[in-house]
């Protein structure tokens, strides 16, 4: 063998493992890229879904609030029936121990409702959607200010309207019925649920609407929503 062709097959040789090595190298690279673009997609995932659990959340107790509102008139129906049962057992002064009676009841209901809502921290479920959507601070504040103004003005006027029910039948004692009273009643609370369910429905779609949006939207469309409501 001439030493031309031996260093032919050195050279051959070299060629071949300098070219495995460069191949070796890449495909670590590549390797390494995938594994890791393939994390920071795994994060980003991770981090857009506890966004969306926050959405979820927050839907939940907006329903939770709603369904707590309209409980009072599931709750107060006992007291109607005691109502109705005690308006003329005194004669001289049924109408307005009937009427405080009830008044009375009302308040504690609604007391009690209040108590719920804050203990169930329902109206700052929003906040662990802040990070991404900033914004949405001023929406919910707006939706629980329109909402209390509407639960005030409903209850009082169910309140009013109880009472004239109630004063509407001083001096018709005789023959008195214990259900006039109570389908009375009844029927004006059937009315203001029908109303606050109504009102608070229209009050709360627009919380609704962003939300289900943030629960539909793509995890870059969530991972870049900052600032956005």
């Amino acid at each position: 063998m001439t030493t031309s062709q031996s260093r032919f097959k050195v050279d051959l040789s070299f060629n071949v493992a300098h070219i495995l090595t460069l191949i070796t190298i890449i495909i670590s690279v590549y390797t390494f890229y995938q594994s890791n673009k393939n994390n920071i997609a795994s994060r980003e995932k991770e981090q857009a879904d506890e966004v969306r659990s926050a959405a979820v959340n927050t839907l939940a107790k907006l329903e939770r609030w709603q369904d707590l509102r309209l409980s009072l008139y599931l709750e107060v129906q006992p007291d109607f029936v005691e109502a109705s049962e005690m308006l003329f057992q005194d004669e001289a002064t049924g109408v307005y121990k009937t009427r405080d009676f009830l008044w009375k009841a009302l308040n504690n209901h609604r007391i009690s409702i209040e108590a719920k809502i804050l203990q169930e921290e329902i109206e700052i479920a929003y906040i662990e959607l802040l990070s991404h959507f900033p914004a949405s601070d001023r929406l919910f504040i707006d939706v629980f200010a329109e909402l209390d103004t509407i639960v005030a003005d409903n209850f009082d006027h169910f309140i009013e309207a109880s009472q004239a029910d109630i004063q509407s039948l001083d001096g018709q004692e005789e023959g008195y019925l214990s259900a006039t009273l109570g389908n009375l009643l009844r029927a004006t609370g059937d009315n203001y649920q029908a109303e606050l369910e109504d009102q608070t429905n229209q009050a709360l779609q627009r919380a609704r609407d962003f939300l289900f949006d943030v629960i539909k939207m793509s995890d870059k469309g969530i991972l870049s929503s900052s600032g956005r409501k």
